[in-house]
């Protein structure tokens, strides 16, 4: 609604009655002076009619400013001019009209011209824009939601929990009948509440010293609240000292020592520091309000000296929360004295409530009345929820969903044993549980939510966006935090498993095995490998700490190709909480097809020496064989045998002499890795086999560039088509690089592809590129050509403007892009692009070895592995040379699609077309699922379909396939393939304790708080008020009314009848 602005002429002192009956005075002079009239000169005669305009024009203007005490005039004019054209014109009328009615009765003329008098009066009163404003108010109801954890991470027992929390959670429950001495979580919440206080108290009195000085009653009035405060503060802070020392002269109560000096040094540390310093403060406050307030104050800052009141607010605080930490250690100690002095049977049934489940005990907290305590008000927290506020529930785990209340009172919340958990219940969301919340409930009517959880939320969904939203609704998160972060209960956990998912026959398959060992020390607990039901591996694990995080390496070397089960496991514990995390499934599958790779190389370059041994001896996926053309020699030293690169060669031989002797062999490999060759020395026919090895066979060709021949020599070859750059063709060796040196930078596509992700996280994975060493050579290019993919450029240490962005938040406009984009082209290091059948990589750089940088073979290994596994992307492992089949994966999680491929080529490596394979997929003896494959377009034979989703377990996959060529089906039963659906450890199960670290942000950010179960009541005050008042300020506008207009028309169409009634016109 627009701000409307008052149109004030008169003081606003004077009274609207006066106002008024000015304004009636004037209008009865104004009407008065009507018959007068003067005789003699021209102008005199028109003197009565100007005084009466004057004289209206002060009656209109009186009236305006009484009806501004009721109205508002809207107009953007000053009123002033409309008042004197609407005087002047009224009297106007009356004047012209008087001649023009002497011909017609008067009372009939006097009729008329009160008509049109009133007529000028509405219209101009309509140019003012009257507007009426007021006032609605509505009482808003608010609603606090109770969120109860229903995961499978509150379906164990604390049996961990400590003596401390066992008595204060009996004292709750009414479990407890002994009197506790001292309620350590009073004195604690009394302090917290002191040191909050004080701290807004300081922030305002921060603001009130940066303003520029004002009037001594104003500094009083700001002051006087905070001096009142203060008083208040400093009572209760006094009371606990003789709370602690009644705890020490408990007569049942048998306390050590260093529990009693404990106690008596934080009661005199009260006495005798805090309470003095707040003493000092108020003493400063009082003589602060003293010298504001003497008489012709002027300047409120004037004797105030707030740097020593901020000085001493900061040293209240920080020895309050020294005292409420001192309180909270001796506080558990006391509670723990009292404990040991129980009897036997109510110690019993203190122990008792850590056999219960965290989703029972969470039922109790919520129904149990109040019956001990400082907010012992005699109902449930349920009870009071409902009385003061609406209340709506929700139980969540992985999806919240609507509780029923009734259920919420009888404490009947559906927890489930190890037996009956679904997969719903293996996460917490606390993030969907708010959002549902928040969408039930308007935010002006939410006044809170009561959240009863560990806090552990795993699921992809950040919680700090919703948490975001909360906090700027102003809508508190309280959270009763069940699972104690300090004793974990005892527990024994396979955490994760790093094991590869497809090998190759005669590797060890090796799992790095992350363990947890919750209060076990002093236990040697055994973690084995198993294939199947036998187990290959064992560690020992003897345990030192109650709390016990460590990776383990298990390891075996399968000796048979296919599907292997493989879990890791550890021994059940006695008393152990939860059995369901004990074991992690880690299926492989064993393979001997392993990725055929042809390296040709012109002379053994820094590159090749560092591959060769990459793939010879550190990368069993890779089955090589390399050509160096022009091998060095030495004197008197015997060539090498002569021997024809071929992928049927022992793995152990990898270096031939001469390339691949026909078209088949060529055929055979997988990936050709061309390095800087001479065209001439592989031949016509040799450039014509690889040309087809790429289009028809669908392999892939990866280039690497160098100072002699590659690419400059191929201009005018048919490699010249397939390559993803274009360049000048030159008979000079490039040895000069375009720069001295550069870096590599990523393009946008680059930080996503496969091939350059060397990090699964963004960020780590651009400062793995960006710390790489400079580089000092390149080829040059002209440009990456059209459809090719540029996932990295040479970025020079004096970069062009457009290459820095200003901000790290600047977008760039369309021209800065386009030249970026331009820059990239003709710059580019790393190019891909698919070729018919076929993919083509190029390198424009020969330093990629540069990525051993301080790493070693880490980073060297991963871009060519990623590269080499970019470029078999369509490769199938499993059945037999021409029909291949296998799941994208050999390992699946349930809630994963498993997506299916097969293989059909013929003899010579051309795709077989026009079929209707399709898949079986096999539980055992039993079949699960059939689905019909399609081809995949532009493909090398390939045919592929989704499942679906399974359940876990092992599956094999059967190919059939109608309308096969007669040669090839034979092969068909060799078309076999398993893989395995297994669930990761879930992290519901893994990590028991609270999240204190997620609550207390949760609550930080909120405005709310974090308390153990037992605390459960004290956070009612955050939720506020039950009920709100709003009040909305609305306007009707006068002037543009339907009785405004209605009025208006009445007049002008009254005074017409009039006149035709008596013969006018």
């Amino acid at each position: 609604m627009n701000e409307l602005t008052q149109h004030f002429l008169i003081s606003e002192s004077v009274p609207t009655p006066i106002l008024w009956l000015g304004a009636v005075l004037l209008f009865t002079a104004w009407v008065r002076l009507r018959p007068w009239s003067v005789r003699g000169a021209s102008w005199k005669i028109h003197v009565p009619t100007a005084v009466r305009a004057i004289v209206c024009f002060l009656a209109l203007l009186v009236a305006a400013q009484a009806l501004q005490r009721h109205l508002i005039f809207a107009t953007t004019w000053a009123i002033w001019p409309i008042l004197l054209v609407g005087a002047a014109s009224a009297e106007a009328v009356l004047v012209m009209y008087a001649f023009e009615c002497r011909t017609i009765r008067k009372r009939e003329g006097k009729i008329i011209r009160v008509l049109r008098a009133l007529l000028v009066l509405l219209v101009t009163l309509a140019l003012c824009q009257p507007v009426r404003t007021f006032e609605v108010s509505r009482k808003i109801d608010r609603y606090v939601a109770v969120a109860v954890d229903t995961s499978a991470s509150m379906d164990i027992a604390d049996t961990g929990m400590g003596l401390g929390e066992r008595i204060r959670l009996a004292e709750y429950l009414s479990v407890l009948k002994s009197k506790r001495p001292f309620r350590s979580e009073e004195a604690v919440a009394v302090l917290g509440q002191a040191r909050q206080e004080m701290s807004a108290q300081m922030d305002g009195l921060l603001a009130l010293s940066q303003i520029s000085a004002g009037s001594g009653e104003q500094t009083v009035e700001k002051l006087k609240p905070i001096l009142e405060s203060s008083g208040s503060i400093r009572k209760n802070i006094a009371a606990q000292p003789a709370k602690m020392n009644d705890a020490m002269t408990s007569k049942n109560l048998v306390l050590a020592d260093q529990v009693k000096g404990r106690i008596s040094a934080c009661s005199g540390r009260i006495s005798s520091e805090t309470l003095n310093i707040l003493d000092e403060r108020i003493r400063l406050l009082e003589a602060a309000v003293q010298s504001s307030g003497k008489k012709g104050a002027e300047n409120s800052k004037a004797g105030i000296d707030y740097n020593k009141i901020l000085d001493a607010g900061k040293r209240a605080i920080d020895s309050l929360q020294a005292c409420e930490k001192e309180i909270a250690v001796f506080g558990d100690e006391i509670d723990e004295a009292l404990y040991k002095s129980l009897p036997e049977a109510e110690r019993t049934a203190v122990d008792a409530l850590t056999a219960l489940k965290r989703s029972d005990l969470a039922a109790k907290i919520l129904t149990a009345p109040a019956t001990s305590g400082f907010d012992a008000k005699g109902g449930s927290i349920i009870q009071r929820i409902s009385d003061s506020y609406g209340m709506k529930a929700y139980a969540f785990a992985a999806k919240p969903s609507e509780l029923d209340q009734q259920k919420l009172v009888s404490g009947k919340l559906n927890s489930t044993d190890e037996t009956g958990r679904g997969q719903a219940s293996m996460g917490t969301n606390l993030a969907a549980v708010f959002g549902k919340a928040m969408a039930d409930i308007p935010s002006g009517q939410l006044a809170g939510i009561l959240l009863l959880s560990d806090g552990r939320h795993n699921a992809s969904e950040p919680l700090e966006t919703i948490a975001s939203r909360l906090g700027q609704a102003r809508i508190p998160v309280c959270s009763l935090a069940f699972g104690n972060d300090r004793r974990p209960p005892k527990d024994a956990a396979v955490v994760s498993a790093d094991a590869p998912d497809i090998l190759f026959i005669n590797d060890s398959f090796k799992a790095d095995v992350d363990v947890k060992l919750d209060n076990l020390s002093g236990q040697k607990i055994s973690v084995k490998l198993l294939d199947g039901a036998n187990i290959v591996d064992t560690r020992n694990i003897d345990v030192k700490a109650d709390s016990v995080r460590q990776r383990i390496l298990l390891s075996d070397k399968p000796k048979t190709v296919g599907y292997h089960a493989y879990k890791v496991q550890i021994d059940p514990v006695g008393g152990e909480v939860e059995k369901g995390n004990n074991e992690l499934s880690i299926p492989a599958n064993v393979t001997d097809d392993r990725i055929k790779v042809l390296y040709v190389e012109g002379y053994p370059r820094w590159e090749f020496r560092f591959l060769k041994n990459l793939f010879v001896s550190r990368d069993q996926s890779v089955r090589l064989q390399y050509v160096i053309l022009k091998p060095d020699t030495i004197d008197n030293i015997t060539g090498k045998k002569d021997v024809a690169a071929s992928a049927s060669r022992p793995v152990e031989e990898p270096e031939a002499t001469r390339l691949p002797s026909s078209d088949e062999e060529w055929m055979k490999f997988d990936v050709v890795i061309l390095g800087d060759v001479d065209p001439a020395a592989i031949g016509a026919e040799g450039i014509k086999s690889l040309k087809k090895f790429v289009s028809e066979r669908g392999g892939s060709l990866i280039m690497v560039a160098g100072s002699g021949k590659m690419p400059r020599a191929y201009s005018g070859t048919p490699l010249e088509e397939i390559i993803p750059v274009s360049f000048k063709a030159s008979d000079v060796p490039f040895i000069k690089a375009p720069e001295e040196s550069y870096r590599i930078a990523l393009t946008q596509e680059g930080r996503e592809h496969v091939i350059t992700k060397l990090s699964p996280l963004p960020n780590e994975n651009t400062k793995v590129w960006n710390e790489l060493p400079s580089l000092y050579w390149r080829h040059p290019i002209m440009s990456a050509k059209p459809g090719a993919a540029v996932l990295a450029y040479a970025m020079p240490f004096e970069a062009p403007a457009f290459l820095k962005p200003r901000t790290a938040t600047e977008v760039p406009d369309e021209e800065t892009l386009k030249k970026r984009r331009q820059f990239e082209l003709e710059n580019a290091l790393i190019v891909c692009q698919n070729y018919a059948l076929g993919r083509v990589a190029m390198l424009t750089f020969d330093e990629s070895w540069r990525l051993r940088y301080r790493e070693g073979d880490t980073y060297h290994h991963k871009f060519w592995g990623q590269l080499l596994r970019w470029a078999t992307a369509d490769k199938i492992m499993f059945g037999s040379s021409c029909i291949k089949i296998a799941a994208d994966k050999s390992r699946y999680s349930p809630d994963e699609n498993v997506r299916v491929r097969a293989k059909i080529t013929r003899r010579n490596f051309s795709p077989v077309t026009g079929l209707a394979p399709s898949i079986r997929v096999m539980n055992g003896e039993k079949e699960v699922s059939r689905k019909k494959l399609r081809f995949e377009a532009n493909s090398a034979g390939i045919y592929s379909g989704d499942i679906g989703r399974l359940p876990e377990g092992a599956y094999k996959l059967e190919l059939e396939c109608p309308g096969l060529p007669d040669d090839m089906a034979p092969e068909l039963g060799a078309a076999r393939a398993e893989f395995g659906v297994a669930s990761a450890s879930p992290a519901e199960l893994v990590e028991l304790t609270a999240d204190m670290g997620a609550l207390n942000r949760l609550a930080t950010i909120t405005g709310g708080t974090v308390v153990e179960p037992a605390m459960a009541r004290t956070v009612m005050d955050r939720f506020g008020p039950p009920s709100l008042i709003q009040t909305e300020r609305r306007q009707v506008s006068i002037w543009n009314s339907w009785p405004f207009m209605l009025l208006l028309l009445g007049l002008a169409v009254g005074e017409w009848l009039l006149r035709k009634r008596v013969n006018l016109p």
